[in-house]
Formats: structure tokens, sequence, C-alpha cells
């Protein structure tokens, strides 16, 4: 049984993240510091941190394959609230560069979109498509605002992620011309 070793785990780590935030708040930095926690990839069997309801564990292209928790923690820039505005490491980047007030080079492409507007303002990122793949490559998903597009090699399958985020139904055959538009992006991905 792994979960005492992960609970084990997760009472260290809290414990080390507040010492971090004890240590700022002691030399006066907590209000010119954000503080972001957040997790790379969904859960395993033994320590899932995305719940039951979610479908997919860790390496998986299903939301409990990488969807998780994060904190950004920012005293008197972020206000307290939770926002289900879908958001990738990807985005980190453009975010700390915006936040810093660094200018990203000219004509340099970079995936991610910049978060602050939703960290300070709670302004949704502009719809955009998501991306996953599974490490063979034999599993590929993309996700608009609204829809997720699973192709697995036994054919593909369409979820409503704001009705449905545990992907239980497959609406594939009631909205053929959202898989072929989700299809065509993937593709050009």
């Amino acid at each position: 049984d792994a979960r005492p070793a992960a609970r084990a785990m997760m009472t260290a780590l809290d414990e080390a993240v507040g010492r971090i935030v004890a240590r700022l708040y002691a030399r006066g930095l907590h209000e010119n510091t954000l503080v972001l926690f957040i997790s790379d990839n969904g859960g395993t069997r033994e320590n899932r941190t995305t719940g039951p309801s979610l479908r997919g564990l860790k390496g998986s292209v299903f939301e409990g394959g990488h969807r998780v928790p994060a904190i950004a923690y920012w005293p008197g820039r972020i206000k307290p609230g939770v926002t289900d505005a879908p958001a990738m490491t990807m985005d980190l980047f453009p975010t700390f560069a915006s936040l810093a007030g660094a200018a990203l080079p000219a004509g340099h492409h970079v995936d991610g979109v910049d978060l602050a507007p939703l960290l300070l303002e709670g302004a949704r990122p502009a719809p955009r498509h998501l991306y996953w793949q599974n490490q063979n490559r034999r599993v590929a998903a993309v996700r608009d605002d609204r829809f997720k597009l699973v192709v697995r090699p036994q054919g593909s399958m369409l979820f409503d992620m704001v009705d449905d985020p545990g992907e239980k139904t497959d609406l594939a055959s009631e909205f053929p011309d959202r898989v072929a538009a989700l299809r065509a992006a993937l593709k050009s991905w």
C-alpha cells in the first residue's frame, strides 16, 4: 500500500512550502513574490490527485492524467478565488515574463499564453486549442474551449468538458462536424 508513503511525501512537501512562505513574510518579500504550486500531471493508482470522478491516470490524455490543481498565491495582487479556466504549464513562461515586465524576443514563438490577466483580474484566456499525446503517439487529444476529442486506434471519442469533465459520455456520433474540426486541428498540430 503506497498511501502511507504518499501521505508522508505530501506532509513533507506541505511543511516545506510553509517554511518558504514563512521566510517570505519574515523578510518582507511576500507582497512582491508570486508563489505558484502546481503538479506536472495526474496521479497514479496509489496517489490519485484528481479525484475518482476523472477518467485516466498519469500519462493518459484523459483528464485524470493531466488535470491537476494549481495554487497561485500573491498577497495584495491575486484575490482569493477559484477558476476552471484551462491552462497548461507551457503558459508559465509567458506569464512570468509578463509579470516581470520582460518583453519576449521579437519573432520568438511561444506556445503558451500569458495568464497574468487571469491571475490578477480573473479574465479568462481567449479560447484556444490544447493538445496532448501519449508517449507512444498512438493516442492523442485536442480540446477547444468546451469540447475534447480523444483519438485512439479503436476510434475517436468526443466529450463535453463543461457538462462531463469525467469524460463518461462519448458524443462523437452526435457532433460529427465538431469531431471533424477537432481532428483537423489535431492533424495540423
